[in-house]
């Protein structure tokens, strides 16, 4: 272990080279990532509920339903038949079809007034046509679409402005998206700023808050960016584990960074002296405290319910991470720049020749 840390030290430039490249790597693939909120997938595959579900939304047609509701309060367009409002109706309908995980075989899949068939009975049986094949432009086409329509089984009620409204649990899990990406956000920059802020406090220094804040941002960054990259979708369990691992992880550097500076002022001079010293004592310690907490995190893996087994494994995933990232490039950044609140103002290589020449 001692040649590989000493190793770490004389290739410092390499280590850190490496770590910006796969930074970048995992940049470029945070636009590919997805957020999954569907209940299907919180549940295994195999999961008989999951298998019936899939049965019967392929015989039936069954979907999660999205409702766009358009409503004119205009009074004197007479509701939403005017040519104007059903103008929108029929290019919110063509528009939508066409969208990215929109499943519209049929014309009815986005049902609208713009797709619908206008059923009835006659004396031969029934009739078959749609509602209206064209915006109705005269006052007469206007006149019979509406009658058609609410002498339909279908009703539409019109309210007294122009709103448009969503509803449906697929808008409600899009909403879900919506609010668990912005949460995550907003978690992950304020206990990076936490982390950044206290630990200026702890060494005095805002090159330490930094530093401390640096290899956990690059764990998250690598996570996600994974993910991205073998195109799994993000989901609860694995959004929760961001903000969990920046509480947990954070520990490793902070160890690692204070023990560092004591054997600095304990008299220590050599980079990479310092370096083994500091990895033989609290890089041990480090080193067991991760493998226990991985440990544990690993007993999600026998969950059934999938946010608590990908919550096990993105944790465990994330505490290796961090114990790597605490391992190299944090000792690589630390021989490399040099800190001042670490070796003091005048730096280790002045440190060294005081030793020498109070020796001579």
């Amino acid at each position: 272990m001692e040649s590989f840390f000493r190793g770490i030290i004389r290739f410092r430039w390499l280590v850190i080279t490496l770590v910006l490249g796969c930074t970048g790597l995992a940049w470029v693939q945070l636009g590919k990532l997805r957020f999954e909120s569907d209940a299907d997938a919180m549940l295994p595959p195999s999961d008989p509920v999951i298998s019936y579900n899939d049965l019967v939304e392929d015989r039936f047609g069954i979907r999660d339903l999205i409702i766009i509701g358009v409503l004119n309060d205009n009074p004197g367009e007479n509701g939403v038949f005017n040519p104007r409002t059903l103008g929108i109706v029929k290019e919110f309908s063509e528009q939508i079809a066409r969208l990215p995980g929109i499943k519209a075989v049929r014309d009815e899949d986005v049902a609208s007034i713009a797709t619908l068939d206008n059923i009835t009975g006659t004396v031969d049986g029934m009739a078959v046509r749609p509602f209206m094949d064209d915006v109705p432009h005269t006052a007469e086409a206007l006149k019979a679409l509406q009658q058609a329509l609410f002498h339909n089984p279908m009703y539409v009620k019109t309210n007294q402005g122009f709103r448009i409204g969503f509803a449906g649990n697929g808008y409600i899990n899009n909403r879900f998206n919506e609010l668990v990406v912005a949460g995550q956000v907003t978690s992950l920059v304020t206990s990076l700023g936490a982390v950044f802020l206290l630990s200026a406090l702890m060494f005095r220094s805002w090159t330490a808050g930094l530093i401390n804040v640096l290899p956990i941002s690059l764990v998250m960054l690598f996570s996600f960016g994974l993910l991205g990259l073998l195109n799994i979708p993000l989901e609860v369990g694995k959004a929760f584990a961001a903000s969990i691992v920046i509480g947990v992880g954070i520990d490793y550097t902070i160890h690692f960074l204070n023990k560092y500076r004591v054997n600095v002022r304990a008299g220590q001079t050599d980079p990479e002296q310092i370096t083994v010293a500091t990895m033989t004592t609290s890089g041990k310690a480090i080193f067991f405290n991760a493998l226990v907490v991985i440990g544990g995190f690993l007993v999600f893996l026998s969950s059934h319910f999938r946010p608590n087994f990908y919550l096990g494994a993105m944790m465990a995933l994330n505490m290796g991470a961090c114990l790597l990232v605490s391992m190299t490039v944090l000792p690589a950044m630390l021989n490399r720049f040099r800190p001042r609140f670490v070796f003091g103002p005048d730096g280790p290589d002045v440190r060294q020749d005081q030793v020498r020449t109070q020796q001579e």
